[in-house]
Order: structure tokens, then sequence, then C-alpha cells
């Protein structure tokens, strides 16, 4: 085996059986040349130490491996690592705290690890990391204070935590953040120091207002509101002046302010509101792109009047009544619409 088994071909291993992956680690010395370690085996408790031998490991995925409880303390020797990636992993309780020897870690994605209590404040001294993504690990309750250390960190994506008292602050590149919560009720008003971010999607569900920091996020350009109680949005959103695509998907949303028209940069908004009655005109003559689901009336659609738009308008609309759906579509050239 010795003999077949060469630096210069090696640079991926998978790894699926117990038995060949503990066998394997006696001729570790032959795989110094090893980029990629995927690891999935639901039988596997705990990792051996000498996978820290991996010194020129870049990748890591742990997946599936339902039994596995702990990671070495070893895994801080991978020197060279920039993803770790880890997922459904139910019984792994912590990662190690000398996570932080990992320096050139730019990715980390954690998911479905359900005992998972507490991610460590190490991760702060991570100054490389770009993507922290953590879902799904419903025990942690709160993001470790380390992370508003991360200045290079550009993509945020936490869901499913019991309580978020904070939002990081001091992150300066922070450009995608995603909060997906189903009991969250309020967003802390430290929102409003992303200066930076260019996309926001929050998923809440218990959610009725946004706090009016929002609008300091003048350098945004998409923003997601997918909170089914969400009644309003508040006046200083009309500030983001650099926002290019809205969507708003509510129960209780019930009224499209006509100050959505006055966003310079507003090319495509997506509406889905049962109780709007009425999209303000200001709205069509600005937008490219309009989407309407689930808006059983439109009084200035059902009117006998036309509503006319220019070349670069395509709209459509999902109209759910008790006829079924129906769609209308006007692009490529002025159009007009006119529901009898």
């Amino acid at each position: 085996m010795e003999n077949n088994l060469t630096d210069n071909y090696i640079n991926n291993l998978f790894e699926f059986n117990k038995k060949s992956l503990l066998s394997k680690y006696r001729y570790m010395h032959h795989f110094s040349y090893i980029r990629e370690l995927m690891i999935c085996n639901d039988k596997l408790e705990i990792l051996p130490e000498e996978i820290g031998n991996f010194n020129n490991l870049e990748r890591l995925y742990i997946e599936n491996c339902k039994n596995l409880k702990e990671l070495p303390k070893e895994i801080g020797k991978l020197s060279n690592l920039e993803v770790l990636y880890i997922n459904n992993c139910k019984k792994l309780k912590e990662l190690p705290k000398n996570i932080e020897n990992l320096s050139k870690l730019t990715i980390i994605y954690i998911k479905n690890c359900k005992s998972i209590k507490n991610l460590p404040n190490e991760i702060g001294k991570l100054t490389n990391l770009e993507i922290l993504d953590i879902e799904n690990c419903k025990k942690i309750k709160e993001l470790p204070k380390g992370i508003f250390n991360l200045s290079n960190l550009e993509v945020l994506y936490i869901e499913n935590y019991r309580n978020l008292i904070e939002l990081p602050n001091d992150t300066n590149n922070l450009k995608t953040l995603y909060i997906y919560f189903d009991n969250l009720t309020k967003i802390p008003n430290e929102i409003g120091n992303l200066i930076n971010l260019k996309q926001f999607t929050v998923r809440c569900d218990r959610l009725k207002k946004l706090p009016k920091e929002i609008g300091n996020l003048t350098n945004l350009k998409k923003l997601n509101l997918e909170c089914k109680n969400l009644k309003k949005l508040p006046n200083k959103i009309y500030n983001i002046y650099n926002l290019e695509k809205l969507t708003i998907n509510s129960h209780r949303f019930k009224k499209v302010p006509k100050e959505f028209g006055h966003l310079p940069n507003l090319k495509e908004l997506t509406i889905i509101a049962k109780k709007i009655k009425k999209i303000p005109n200001e709205i069509y003559d600005k937008v490219e792109v309009f989407n309407i689901f689930e808006i059983p009336k439109y009084k200035n659609l059902n009117s006998k009047r036309k509503i006319r738009f220019n070349k670069k308008h395509k709209i459509k609309i999902y109209e759910t009544d008790r006829m079924g759906i129906e769609i209308a579509i006007i692009k490529n050239k002025t159009n007009s619409i006119l529901n009898k």
C-alpha cells in the first residue's frame, strides 16, 4: 500500500467508512498534499488526533456524523485550513477553543448541530474570517462577543437563536446579513451601525416593526422582509437612497407608501400582502420590475381607467380570488392595462 500512495496525486480524501478512516491515518505521512477532507459517518464518536497531521488541509467537511461528540484539539494544528463545514452532527457539544489558531480560516459553516450551546469567544481572533453561517443550532442563546471584532467579516447568517441581544457594530466590512428567527420580536438598534451593509434579509414571523436606525443603512441595495406580522415601515427607510430591490412579505401590511416612488434607485419591488387594497401611482412610475402576490383587490387596477407603463416596465400581477390566479405581464414597450 505504501508504494501506491504518492503525495503528487492525492488532493482529496472522502471518507464514509469508520474502518477505512482509521486505517488510513496510519499512512498519514503519505497525505501531506491533501487539500480537502470529507468525513461522513453516523457511527463515528470522535475524530482521531492524527487529523492534526493534515498540515496542508484547506477544506474540512464533517457531515452527518450524528454520534460525533467532540472535535480533538489537534484541529488547531491545521494552520492552512480555510473552510470549516460542520453539518448535522447532532451530539457535537462545542468547538475547540484553540480554533483561534486557524489564522487562515475564511469560512465557517455550522448547521443542524442541536447540542452546541455556545460558540467559543476565540472565534473573534480569526481576523481573516469572511463568512460565518450558523443555522438551526437552537441551543445557542447568543452570539459570542468575540465576533464583534471580526473586521473582515462580510457575510453573517444566523438562524433560530433563542435570543438575539446584540449585533456586531464594529464589523465595517459586513456586506450581507441574514437573520432568521421564529421568536424574535425586536431587532437591536445596533443594526444602524452596519453602514456598509448591502444586503439585509430578515425572516421573523413575530416581528411587528423595524427600528428607525435601519435608515442609517444608506449603502443597502437589497432589503428582504419576510415578517408575517410586520405592519409598517419606519419613515427613515426612505433615507436608503441606494436601495435597488425591496421585498415585503407580510399578512398585516396594509399600505404601500407612495414614498417608495421617491427612492431614486429602486428598480424592483415585490409585495406579498393580502390586506393591501391600493398601489400608489408613484410606484408604477418608478420601478422597472413590480411583482404583486396575494393581493385580492387593487382599487386603482379594478377601476375603469388605464394605468400606463413606460418601455422599461415588467409588471407581474398574481391575483388570488375565487376564480384562481390571474397573471398579467407588461413589458418590452409602452403598455397599458385595463381591468373591465
